[in-house]
């Protein structure tokens, strides 16, 4: 299976473990060292380590919308990279320009603590 092949895989794995809220789903895509960069500030920022030979990458430009109860949704554009070591990843990383930052940031200061969000300063 070609890294986009598994790349596409692991989102669709991803959007179920986000429904069910079961993310056992997306183990099986990372290696045990795997890295993930979300490439935000504040309250969703963070570097996930756990669960590597130099593989395959591969970046993919995305539209997420982040949806919850009294409050409007959030659309933002993104870039993901995924490196490969073999069928899995060992490096994800999220990167957003500055708009999409600013637009997180104005988000979270208007609706955050009626959603119940704290702020954290940014890395």
């Amino acid at each position: 299976m070609s890294a986009l092949q598994r790349f596409v895989a692991y989102a669709a794995a991803f959007e179920q473990a986000y429904a069910s809220d079961d993310w056992s789903l997306v183990e099986p895509f990372f290696t045990e060292d795997a890295v993930y960069d979300a490439g935000l500030p504040g309250l969703l920022a963070g570097r996930i380590e756990g669960r590597s030979q130099d593989g395959d990458a591969i970046s993919v430009k995305a539209r997420g919308v982040y949806t919850a109860e009294g409050a409007p949704d959030l659309a933002f554009e993104l870039e993901e990279t995924a490196h490969f070591s073999g069928d899995r990843m060992r490096f994800l990383e999220d990167v957003y320009g500055p708009e999409a930052k600013e637009r997180f940031a104005a988000y979270l200061r208007e609706h955050g603590a009626r959603l119940g969000l704290g702020m954290r300063e940014a890395r």
